[in-house]
């Protein structure tokens, strides 16, 4: 599902909810992501490259919370990632760009547990733990989607019932099963990630929340 698509079904969601039905909280985020690096990278040539790196930059997304009890919520998640991936080549000793831009993005379902809001205004405690999709892409690359899992902790508090604030820490790892060759380029030349390899990614996000 495109980023698009993804907000404008949340939106109609959650116009279409009922007041007697379970709320709903939307959460659009900025943030910032950190790291991502690709170890024991080669290529079929034998270039002196053995690491891939996701330069740190802003991300920004949304997450849907459906409340299933007072501690209780279902949540879904898209995030996306605009930077570049960078190499060091044990050759030159130096640092160049692979693809710029690179796009990260992560399509994700899952669950979270929260503790018990007494009264408005007083913080709410909370962590999560989503499984899905991540997705890399970038000009002059082939777009490749694999597993991944997340996790996050944070807190919400609120302004009123309907406005609150929600502020985030949230790590993602993808998981490469077997040895894939990535980021092909037209000219044929794909870098080469081992199996069993991840790639965490760390964010720090704030994000307004609107409950209905």
């Amino acid at each position: 599902m495109t980023r698009k698509g993804l907000i404008v079904s949340a939106l109609l969601l959650a116009a279409a909810t009922p007041a007697s039905a379970q709320k709903v909280e939307l959460t659009p985020f900025l943030g910032w992501a950190f790291g991502g690096t690709f170890k024991n990278v080669n290529v079929p040539s034998g270039t002196g490259v053995n690491r891939l790196d996701i330069a740190n930059s802003p991300d920004y997304g949304l997450i849907v919370d459906f409340t299933l009890a007072p501690q209780i919520q279902i949540e879904l998640l898209g995030q996306w990632q605009r930077s570049r991936l960078k190499t060091h080549d044990n050759v030159t000793g130096g640092d160049r760009d692979i693809i710029d831009p690179l796009t990260v993005a992560y399509y994700h379902v899952g669950i979270v547990f929260q503790t018990p809001r007494s009264e408005l205004k007083k913080p709410q405690g909370f962590f999560a733990i989503t499984g899905g999709a991540s997705n890399f892409s970038g000009e002059g690359a082939e777009s490749e989607t694999r597993f991944s899992m997340g996790g996050a902790i944070g807190g919400k508090w609120f302004m009123s019932e309907r406005l609150g604030v929600r502020l985030q820490s949230r790590i993602m790892v993808s998981y490469f099963a077997s040895t894939s060759e990535l980021f092909c380029d037209p000219g044929g030349i794909c870098y080469q990630i081992p199996a069993n390899s991840f790639l965490p990614q760390l964010d720090i996000s704030a994000g307004l929340i609107v409950a209905f």
